[in-house]
């Protein structure tokens, strides 16, 4: 692959193999139908691609695709963190929040998504960071 001519299309196009492909497919079914919002794909031939999911303009997840278990980037700002605080979240996302750097927007947790319990602790973070609309308006574009 080279050039944007190969840029693939969707999350779908980015979906590893084994347990970490159905893992993405339940966090991104959860995505499309909670939020009615698809994937843009970001990234390079060269450096790798990886399936942004944006809501108003602001970055909801990111996942990045691999075969022994791909990652979702999700950026917690101090306040939400001090609000929702570390309550029912695992003891390892705790500590990728304190090891995490703190940049102005917030800290980048960098959670692995290789398993159900994985999806249920990234959905619980993105819902904390921007809840659901109670009506989401259908998916655009591919998935």
């Amino acid at each position: 692959m080279s050039g944007t001519r190969d840029v693939p299309e969707g999350a779908a196009a980015l979906r590893p193999a084994g347990p970490a492909g159905r893992a993405w497919d339940r966090l991104t079914g959860w995505l499309g139908s909670s939020y009615g919002i698809s994937a843009d794909v970001v990234g390079s031939a060269k450096r790798g691609w990886s399936a942004r999911y944006r809501r108003g303009g602001k970055s909801l997840v990111l996942l990045d695709p691999a075969t022994d278990g791909s990652t979702a980037t999700v950026v917690i700002g101090p306040s939400l963190w001090a609000t929702f605080g570390a309550a029912g979240l695992r003891p390892a996302t705790r500590e990728a929040y304190e090891r995490a750097h703190p940049y102005p927007d917030g800290r980048w947790l960098r959670l692995p998504l290789r398993d159900d319990a994985d999806v249920d602790e990234i959905e619980r973070l993105i819902a904390m960071k921007s809840p659901p609309p109670r009506r989401p308006p259908a998916a655009r574009g591919p998935a």
